[in-house]
């Protein structure tokens, strides 16, 4: 039996970033809940949904921004934290992370300078 997914326990971060099915991105301080977020409106705190899904770790990603599409829809960034990341790589400054595929629906981001 698998056991319930805990973002915070697999990355060792509170926040990273999650790729949904198709384009859209979240970026979540996951350290709130058991599950994976989702949202019923914007603005709100998130729904954390029970789900026994299997974790692959995919390793390092020297950039992150690789790992999501280009056109990518923010459904959720609260601070701004994605597109200082965007802003960072304009002037030569990648941000690395580490990668995690969760079933076939979501990949987790969780970039290195993040807690």
């Amino acid at each position: 039996m698998k056991s319930p997914i805990n973002l915070q326990e697999i990355t060792g971060q509170e926040s990273g970033i999650i790729l949904y099915d198709d384009k859209n991105v979240a970026v979540v301080n996951w350290s709130h809940g058991e599950g994976i977020p989702h949202w019923l409106a914007p603005l709100h705190d998130p729904i954390y949904m029970p789900t026994e899904e299997e974790i692959e770790d995919c390793g390092i990603a020297g950039d992150i921004l690789e790992e999501l599409p280009v056109d990518m829809d923010i459904i959720y960034d609260r601070n701004g934290d994605l597109q200082d990341l965007i802003d960072a790589r304009k002037i030569g400054e990648p941000t690395v992370g580490h990668v995690y595929q969760i079933g076939v629906h979501y990949r987790v981001i969780a970039p290195e300078v993040w807690a």
